[in-house]
């Protein structure tokens, strides 16, 4: 009997360990998983205030400094017999080629391009306000300032790359993979998969997109094209914009939506969870109960067992003790 309440026992412990150690694991992968899409809406309001950004600088400053160096060329004409002040402008004048050609190269390359330019400028001022009729540098010297302003803005607000854009929404596609691999492994793992329906939801979801986010790295680099080719004015440009701005507001809500249907997948999974530890406790009560009810059924019968021969035996003893030599017991022959 004590054997049998043992069993009872371990097969309760174990049971409520089993429970225990899927809850830790669940819990675990629910964490992962929140974690992902939490790095999925980060790397998407990244890439949508740099987008942001990138629509709201001025798009014709480059323009404008190419109109400038082609004033200075042809100024520099007039000073073809001052070797000094000729060369001076040709180096000056491939620096701010320099400038236009890396206005979609990372800032530090802006900035050092831009670093050159003033320093020529200044070179040129000095010799120009040393030299003995400086009038003669005046009309140059008014376009250099208006050049220098210009650089300087340049410089001061570094044009926002189409790769700042695109790189967070690579690293969301990555994410999105990665979750997608996430989720179907938690559903082939989790015995609770065949009454949840939202795995199939949120796999969509997922599909969905990054399917938008793809579509949306390709419009980014279709617009940069397009502004580099037209007037930034131009209608079909503004239209880019728009579903630019169109595209990634999908993207967010659909993220949101992802979210959603995970969280409604985590309350079900945790009402499964409640049912079926309810249906465990009840059906150890159940067993309890029973080994209960055995286990007194047990004693009893052990008594009976017991006692009965044992009664024989002092009845046995007493009929002796009256002198009733043959007495017998109900075991004897």
């Amino acid at each position: 009997m004590l054997s049998l309440l043992l069993l009872i026992a371990l097969f309760a412990y174990f049971n409520a360990k089993k429970a225990e150690n899927f809850f830790d694991i669940l819990v675990n992968s629910h964490q992962v998983t929140i974690v992902k899409l939490h790095e999925i809406d980060v790397q998407l309001e990244f890439s949508e205030k740099k987008l942001e950004l990138y629509l709201n600088q001025p798009k014709q400053r480059h323009i404008i400094l190419t109109q400038f160096i082609d004033r200075i060329e042809k100024k520099s004409s007039h000073y073809a017999a001052q070797h000094k002040i000729s060369v001076l402008l040709r180096e000056l004048t491939g620096a701010l080629q320099n400038v236009v050609a890396h206005k979609k190269s990372p800032y530090t390359m802006q900035y050092s391009s831009s670093v050159a330019v003033i320093k020529l400028i200044e070179q040129f001022k000095f010799i120009a306000q040393t030299d003995q009729n400086p009038s003669d540098f005046s009309m140059l010297t008014n376009l250099l300032n208006e050049t220098e302003r210009l650089i300087i803005e340049i410089r001061e607000n570094p044009a926002i790359t189409v790769n700042e854009i695109v790189h967070p929404l690579n690293e969301a596609v990555s994410w999105l993979t990665e979750l997608s691999q996430h989720i179907f492994a938690e559903q082939s793992s989790n015995p609770f998969s065949g009454h949840d329906q939202h795995y199939s939801l949120i796999q969509d979801r997922a599909g969905k997109l990054t399917k938008l986010i793809i579509r949306l790295s390709k419009m980014i680099k279709l617009y940069d094209q397009e502004v580099s080719a037209m007037d930034p004015t131009a209608s079909h440009v503004l239209m880019l914009e728009k579903s630019l701005q169109q595209l990634l507001s999908n993207a967010q809500t659909t993220h949101q939506e992802l979210l959603n249907s995970y969280q409604v997948h985590q309350e079900s999974e945790k009402e499964h969870m409640a049912a079926s530890s309810e249906s465990s406790r009840k059906h150890l009560v159940w067993i309890s109960i029973a080994g209960i009810l055995i286990t007194l059924l047990g004693i009893l019968f052990s008594q009976r067992s017991v006692n009965r021969p044992l009664h024989e035996i002092i009845g046995f003893a007493h009929d002796i003790q009256n002198g009733n030599y043959d007495s017998r017991t109900d075991s004897q022959p």
